[in-house]
């Protein structure tokens, strides 16, 4: 699953607090919002502002659609406490949980006595936006245009614009972070003409739109498998949506765990819902009408200061495992063609194919049986694949 973790960082400047000290009152354009007071350790406290609003939720009608901006609410919303995650599966694949509204995003501004910040002089924003089938279906036509958990970020982001001040953050200094998928969304970001003028800088850490899991090119294929599981229409695609938009989201969520049809083990399986290029005809506004090497290699993106790079040893959350399920060490030791990366379309069981498994195993691991002894090596051949080749 596309699951992204982005943080926006901004410049304090003039804090804006009011009523009692440790439960200040923002007035935004939303509507009124209370925080709360937190400690950070000795000598160091924050004021947070959770679960505000920024987009009507994704539900029934406006569910496959681009945010709404929120409407808005009357008297004073509670801001002490999170709000529903967006619906995802564990990266585990054993489970979901989350929720369809929830078009959130959450403000932290530091209040600090006699000591400076770690991140000094920021306030931070995170932000909830929509995940796997439900925040990047496509069908590859104006039906489904697809992208719509990026949508939702800039319309964080627009919304950070329009009210970020009133939190003691300088709306033209913003920076966007994300590591991982995160990083792959600050990218796109970067890449899509929606985003221009909505933050000034980037950080990606361990993930880029070139990453082999960060660009689908195939939407209408992966729309037609999935109406075909559910028993929908392949034929119509304005039905197909039509029934999706009230399909159960549990049925969504369970669909995407494991389907693909790729014969390679957990772990090393692309993402299929991430985003993709829109039609250029597409009745609502688009966020990426292009494949991002064709806007990169044109020089046609966000010209902003951008910093990439990658954790050493990023892909060890997934690898452990395969210390507990000595399965995956035998289907590499059986089917050594697995060790070719699926997007360099060599296809299997061919005089190339393994020529290319030969030489990752003579580089990495000296061709050494695989197991536990070799975990170090397999974690940096599995970290270069999935993050270092792409940063």
């Amino acid at each position: 699953m596309f699951k992204l973790v982005t943080l926006v960082a901004l410049a304090v400047a003039a804090a804006s607090v009011n009523a009692d000290p440790a439960r200040p009152i923002i007035n935004t354009t939303g509507g009124q919002i209370q925080g709360a007071t937190s400690s950070c350790g000795l000598f160091c406290s924050y004021f947070s502002f959770m679960g505000i609003p920024y987009a009507e939720p994704p539900v029934g009608e406006l569910r496959f659609r681009n945010p709404v901006p929120h409407r808005g609410w009357s008297g004073i919303k509670d801001g002490s406490e999170h709000r529903a995650s967006c619906p995802s599966g564990s990266m585990r694949g054993d489970g979901y949980s989350g929720d369809e509204d929830c078009l959130f995003l959450n403000v932290y501004t530091q209040q600090i006595v006699g000591s400076r910040p770690v991140m000094e002089n920021v306030v931070i924003v995170t932000i909830n936006y929509r995940l796997g089938l439900l925040g990047f279906f496509s069908t590859g036509d104006t039906h489904a245009q697809g992208n719509w958990g990026m949508k939702d970020c800039v319309e964080a982001l627009r919304w950070v614009r329009n009210n970020i001040a009133a939190f003691g953050g300088d709306p033209n200094n913003v920076t966007i972070f994300g590591e991982s998928a995160g990083a792959a969304a600050v990218h796109y970001l970067v890449l899509s003409h929606k985003a221009t003028g909505l933050f000034h800088k980037a950080i990606a850490q361990s993930g880029t739109t070139l990453s082999p899991w960060a660009f689908q090119y195939n939407p209408r294929e992966l729309s037609q498998r999935a109406a075909n599981i559910l028993g929908y229409p392949t034929n119509d695609n304005a039905e197909l949506v039509r029934r999706m938009r009230y399909t159960p989201k549990g049925d969504f969520v369970r669909l995407q765990q494991g389907w693909t049809d790729i014969p390679i083990p957990r772990g090393f399986k692309p993402f299929e819902f991430v985003p993709t290029a829109e039609p250029a005809n597409s009745p609502e506004e688009t966020f990426l009408e292009e494949r991002p090497i064709d806007l990169l290699s044109t020089g046609r993106f966000n010209k902003v200061p951008f910093i990439i790079g990658y954790n050493d040893a990023e892909s060890l959350f997934m690898i452990h495992e395969h210390r507990i399920d000595s399965t995956v060490w035998n289907e590499f030791t059986r089917n050594p063609d697995f060790f070719v990366p699926h997007y360099w379309n060599i296809p299997r069981n061919t005089p190339a194919a393994t020529a290319v498994s030969q030489a990752f195993r003579n580089l990495y691991w000296q061709d050494r049986p695989l197991g536990d002894p070799i975990m170090l090596e397999w974690t940096k051949y599995h970290t270069d694949q999935q993050f270092t080749y792409a940063s």
